[in-house]
């Protein structure tokens, strides 16, 4: 999985010939907010609700039928975006980013470079361009603080407080029951089909 750089694609392709190259969703996403800035707020969210919609395809059939909606929307609304969309996102080779391309339970994103980098740039760089000795500078105070601030590896998962709220908010509708303070059991008595 990668984002969308001619260079490393064509490598993952030399080395890997037979394989599949996947695209890190978060990468689209980002690429095409640069694309729809200029459009109104109400805009920006129709467009990334169409582009996640196209993501959470389920088969080939349905994406085809999420981009022609798209299509046709942005018709009226933001033609230009769409052709963008379209040349860079669905006919290039950059193209597989939708979930139904993927083997299952493999991310959609290459999360775990893309969050340190993020968490590098929003903690101890500001967002700013550095030299490289200032930077050699910002690794020292990277080492000093991930040194003294180690968090201990766990071997069991545990929901975290978004999934806790989740799971106990629909507790009440009965699709979840409390097992106990920390885990929800879904109720399979009912089953839903997405096609």
């Amino acid at each position: 999985m990668q984002d969308a750089c001619n260079a490393s694609y064509n490598a993952a392709i030399d080395v890997f010939s037979k394989k599949k190259v996947l695209m890190c969703y978060f990468h689209v996403i980002y690429n095409c907010r640069k694309r729809y800035q200029s459009h109104s707020d109400e805009l920006k969210v129709k467009i990334k609700k169409y582009i996640r919609n196209i993501h959470y395809s389920m088969n080939e059939a349905e994406y085809n039928l999420k981009i022609e909606e798209f299509k046709v929307f942005s018709e009226k609304n933001c033609k230009d975006f769409f052709k963008y969309f379209d040349d860079v996102w669905v006919k290039r080779r950059f193209c597989d980013w939708q979930i139904f391309k993927r083997p299952t339970g493999y991310a959609c994103t290459n999360s775990p470079v893309v969050s340190f980098n993020s968490s590098i740039k929003r903690t101890f760089t500001l967002r700013k361009k550095l030299s490289i000795y200032n930077f050699i500078g910002v690794l020292l105070n990277m080492t000093r603080y991930y040194s003294k601030n180690l968090q201990e590896f766990v071997f069991e998962s545990s929901p975290d407080s978004k999934c806790k709220q989740f799971a106990k908010k629909h507790s009440k509708y009965e699709f979840f029951e409390q097992v106990n303070e920390f885990y929800y059991l879904l109720k399979l008595n009912f089953i839903y089909f997405f096609y």
